[in-house]
């Protein structure tokens, strides 16, 4: 699952100030920096064309708006899971922890967690 939650092209770990885009024609998603950096100038117009390392699908697009592409909201919840997942391991590896402080503390993390991906969301899909 590390693999999916991770970049082919620049081989880095989604991570919340870089999250996972997809590009619209061909469905693959990649990191914000990658398809920012892969964005190419199209002669005599504003316009900017990328196209997808993994199927050579060439897309135009009118600017250089991230917006263009939008999140990939599958990838944004596995990586919140898998950070979750984390954190719980981490908290049992504590013997300082007892069973009730586990509780709450688990509890604490999903209540962040599901507003960090309720904000993912609503910015995602603003404007449609």
């Amino acid at each position: 699952m590390e693999k999916d939650l991770t970049c082919t092209m620049c081989n880095q770990q989604y991570r919340e100030d870089n999250v996972p885009r997809l590009l619209p024609k061909c469905g693959h998603s990649f990191c914000e920096s990658c398809i920012k950096s892969s964005m190419e100038a199209v002669e005599d117009s504003e316009s900017v064309r990328i196209t997808c390392p993994d199927d050579s699908m060439e897309m135009v697009f009118e600017d250089r708006d991230i917006n263009n592409f939008p999140k990939n909201i599958a990838l944004v919840k596995l990586l919140l899971g898998s950070k979750e997942n984390k954190k719980k391991d981490e908290s049992f590896k504590d013997n300082s922890l007892n069973e009730s402080n586990i509780a709450k503390h688990s509890a604490h993390e999903v209540d962040e967690e599901d507003n960090e991906l309720v904000a993912v969301i609503n910015e995602s899909t603003k404007g449609t």
